[in-house]
């Protein structure tokens, strides 16, 4: 009966930490005010979406060592400044901003620690 309690107390105290299948929450947003985007998703699967603006965020689930990346690209017929910013845990983790006068653009990525 003891070494069964023992083997079950010393496998116990060798688990592996799992901090490695933790979730992170990650936070894309833009300041734009007509853009195209392009973000990967939880999956890492690439998402283009047009017509946005500075109220769209995007939240999702990624594990560490997870590639984020946020693209975004001034629509509109105005010139304006664009910018992209990813958070981490409310974290900024990457931000950029682009002025160019037609067709600002901005590329943000990073790999989650």
């Amino acid at each position: 009966m003891v070494l069964p309690v023992m083997a079950f107390v010393f496998l116990s105290a060798c688990k592996k930490d799992s901090n490695d299948d933790e979730q992170r929450t990650v936070e894309y947003s833009i300041e734009c005010p007509n853009c195209y985007v392009i973000y990967y998703d939880a999956n890492g699967e690439q998402v283009i979406l047009q017509d946005q603006n500075s109220s769209w965020k995007q939240t999702i689930d990624a594990k560490p060592g997870a590639i984020v990346l946020l693209a975004a690209q001034n629509s509109s017929s105005s010139p304006a400044a664009v910018t992209g910013t990813i958070k981490l845990n409310g974290t900024v983790l990457a931000e950029q901003t682009t002025y160019c006068p037609i067709s600002g653009t901005v590329l943000v990525t990073d790999t989650l620690p």
